[in-house]
């Protein structure tokens, strides 16, 4: 007689199959069929397939596992497909001025039930900032025209908060829900960048004013915790790691080397001690990205040498811990030294590129072009990345575009 599996077994024999091979199995005999469904192999299978989610919460609602893989495959397919039946278009007006930055305020979760809601807020030249339900395609609430054009703002979706800064410095916090203003901080002068920073230790603002000084601030209160110089008289722009324990500051129209911060002194300083910090050695950098999978991996395009050819460079970055002290490691990785190449499109080579393949400089400089058939430049179009759809706005003037897949 044939030795037959056990659901236990069965089921760490399926937990290597895909979704199609499950659904074969479960053709089989009733209890294949009970095993395939079971809720744990369906969960890993949503883990495989989408690594996002294994740091985002998944809000199943009524849903299991099985249901929701294949919701999410289905819109998937549906994105991929650019059926225009399966897309909804709309419009929504209300700002009076151009609107200059948008975020997501929804909690970053993804869920396929009827208590879904997308929810992003705006800020504009008129001086006000929104709020609009991405469902209903209408606006929530809008501040009072503040003192001066509103410029940029961050998020915390978790807080139902918005943070807000105008072109004076001075920042505000709103509640997401109701518009009230919780809380507000003015700078000595006009801000350059803004960073939420949602640190396993708490929520904090990390801002960087136009003389140089970057702040670190509570939320919702918005105390300052610390400011130090960075680069002195000169603006500069934040980039957080995505497990925001390290922050890159760049000195913006300089050739001076950036600056990697490791984000746990900035928000427990101490009195005697500066925050650790390290100068990276590159010059005339032009831009950076943290790689997704690997949380101190960053890579920077910059010039070489020569100030001819530009390259990439990727840095490791490790903090040394010692009982009285924190040092930044950066350790880079560069390409090999190539000649000169004079054509008007060469780019930066990539150390396992063979000696004819070029990476050009277009495809390195332009991080997001402008999706076809929506007009504006590339800085007006975002994607969002929360709620329950995935969505493509379209920043034209005072109107915001909305393209939804249903």
């Amino acid at each position: 007689m044939a030795l037959q599996l056990g659901p236990h077994e069965l089921q760490h024999v399926f937990s290597f199959l895909e979704a199609r091979d499950l659904l074969r199995a479960a053709q089989v005999n009733k209890v294949w069929n009970e095993v395939s469904m079971t809720n744990e192999l369906w969960r890993q299978l949503c883990l495989r397939r989408w690594a996002p989610c294994k740091a985002l919460p998944v809000v199943l609602g009524t849903q299991t596992w099985r249901q929701y893989y294949f919701c999410r495959s289905e819109l998937e397919f549906r994105v991929k497909s650019g059926r225009p039946q399966d897309f909804i278009c709309k419009a929504i007006s209300g700002h009076t001025g151009t609107i200059d930055q948008l975020a997501y305020v929804s909690p970053h979760e993804y869920r396929f039930d009827e208590k879904a809601r997308s929810v992003v807020c705006t800020v504009s030249s008129d001086c006000t900032v929104r709020a609009w339900d991405l469902q209903e395609g209408t606006e929530m609430w809008s501040s009072p025209v503040q003192p001066a054009p509103l410029v940029n703002l961050v998020a915390y979706p978790q807080l139902q908060l918005v943070v807000t800064v105008d072109t004076q410095g001075l920042i505000r916090g709103w509640n997401t829900d109701t518009g009230s203003e919780w809380a507000f901080f003015s700078l000595p002068t006009s801000c350059s960048s803004m960073e939420a920073c949602d640190h396993p230790e708490g929520s904090f603002l990390l801002v960087a004013c136009a003389e140089g000084t970057l702040y670190t601030m509570t939320v919702p209160q918005l105390q300052v915790v610390f400011r130090v110089a960075t680069f002195p008289h000169t603006p500069v722009s934040l980039m957080c790691s995505p497990d925001k324990q390290w922050v890159l500051v760049s000195a913006q129209d300089s050739d001076l080397g950036p600056k990697v911060f490791y984000t746990q002194p900035l928000l427990h300083p101490s009195e005697d001690r500066l925050p650790a910090s390290a100068t990276l050695p590159i010059r005339l950098s032009s831009r950076a990205c943290w790689a997704p999978d690997e949380a101190a991996r960053l890579m920077v395009t910059h010039r070489d040498d020569s100030g001819v050819h530009l390259v990439i460079t990727t840095f490791e970055l490790k903090a040394n811990k010692s009982r009285d002290r924190v040092s930044i490691l950066a350790a880079g990785q560069l390409p090999p030294a190539r000649h000169h190449d004079s054509s008007p499109h060469a780019g930066p080579r990539l150390p396992s590129d063979p000696a004819h393949l070029w990476v050009r400089a277009g495809a390195v400089q332009h991080s997001r072009p402008a999706a076809d058939g929506l007009p504006g430049p590339p800085e007006a179009h975002h994607v969002c990345v929360g709620g329950s759809r995935p969505c493509h706005h379209c920043c034209l003037g005072p109107v915001l575009v909305c393209l939804r897949v249903e």
